[in-house]
C-alpha cells in the first residue's frame, strides 16, 4: 500500500534529512581512533538539547 504524504509531513522529512546530514558532517571531523561511542553519543546529545531539536514534535 502506498502511503501519500502531506506537504507538511515531507517539509518535516526533508529538515529531517537535513539535521542528520549536519550531524554525519560533525561526526565525520570528531571520530578518530580512540574517541568512544560514548563520547560521540554525548556530543550529539548535548547539540540535540542546545538546538531544542524534537522540542515541537
Amino acid at each position: 500500500m502506498t502511503i501519500i504524504k502531506s506537504k507538511r509531513e515531507i517539509e518535516i522529512m526533508s529538515e529531517a534529512g537535513r539535521i542528520v546530514a549536519e550531524y554525519h558532517a560533525m561526526l565525520e571531523e570528531i571520530i578518530k581512533p580512540g574517541v568512544t561511542t560514548l563520547e560521540l553519543g554525548r556530543l550529539v546529545e548535548k547539540k540535540i538539547l542546545l538546538n531544542g531539536i524534537g522540542k515541537e514534535l
